[in-house]
């Protein structure tokens, strides 16, 4: 889809355009090159030249004085003279952001921009990206197969699968109402089948769920042995037989891998 949008390929089908601007038409015959589309690009490994400067880095898609101008922007003005092999993971991901911007793109392009990085340094660069991506007044397309990342940047999401549009909506309606399984799987949820009457499909998302040493009243508990026990800060993650549970850290300390324990939720957490 990024390189459909970018000019890079060009579908069987279909119409690309910005506004009034058609960049391609399969019917008209409408072929824009790249370089007549308002396109920035973020690669998914950054792609920045490691023998050219920060500065000089950020030029390469425009004017010196514009690369000045977003350098101070992005805080990364102490790096000008820097190369990239000498930065961290953040500061080459606003390199890289700041390169598209200079051409002062129509759309902004991002393909897995969080996917090269360590666990901790994507939660850090997450959060600085989202808040660049709301600094912004272009519109922005990503790509993620992580959805942290997509309930966390995107104000609309779509979830395709095999070339299919199984679902759009705000990160809010998916976590609501997933279309189906998928997509319920997709935001983090987890799914039990054959436990409904009928054999329904449930979702309940893992914050939704607690975990006991004791069998509990609930109607709806999942027992097994405790698997994995994730220590995120304030949150930990618990997983009892096939499920994820998320809960306060202090109420996780009790908890030992390999013992018995049950997931339970209630009706109301129920999706599906």
């Amino acid at each position: 889809m990024l390189r459909a949008v970018a000019g890079l390929l060009h579908p069987d089908a279909g119409r690309i355009a910005l506004d009034d601007d058609v960049w391609f038409d399969a019917a008209r015959r409408v072929r824009l090159p790249p370089e007549r589309r308002a396109v920035g690009l973020v690669f998914q490994d950054h792609a920045l030249f490691p023998h050219l400067t920060v500065l000089r880095n950020v030029a390469f898609g425009g004017t010196p004085e514009r690369a000045r101008e977003l350098l101070e922007r992005f805080g990364i003005a102490p790096l000008a003279d820097e190369r990239p092999p000498r930065l961290s993971g953040g500061e080459r991901q606003r390199v890289a952001l700041a390169r598209a911007l200079a051409r002062d793109p129509g759309v902004l392009l991002l393909d897995e921009p969080l996917s090269a990085l360590d666990a901790h340094t994507r939660a850090v660069v997450r959060g600085e990206l989202a808040a660049m991506l709301r600094e912004l007044t272009i519109p922005a397309l990503l790509v993620t197969h992580d959805h942290r990342d997509a309930l966390a940047l995107a104000d609309r999401i779509g979830v395709i699968v095999e070339g299919r549009l199984r679902q759009v909506g705000t990160p809010a309606e998916l976590l609501r109402a997933p279309a189906d399984p998928f997509v319920a799987t997709f935001t983090g949820a987890n799914v039990v089948r054959g436990v409904a009457p009928g054999g329904a499909v449930l979702a309940v998302q893992p914050w939704d769920v607690r975990v006991t040493l004791v069998e509990p009243s609930a109607k709806w508990s999942v027992p097994g042995l405790i698997e994995a026990i994730e220590d995120e800060g304030p949150r930990a993650r618990v997983r009892v037989g096939g499920l994820v549970a998320e809960v306060p850290t202090s109420d996780a300390t009790h908890l030992v891998i390999g013992a018995r324990a049950w997931a339970a939720f209630d009706d109301a957490h129920v999706i599906g």
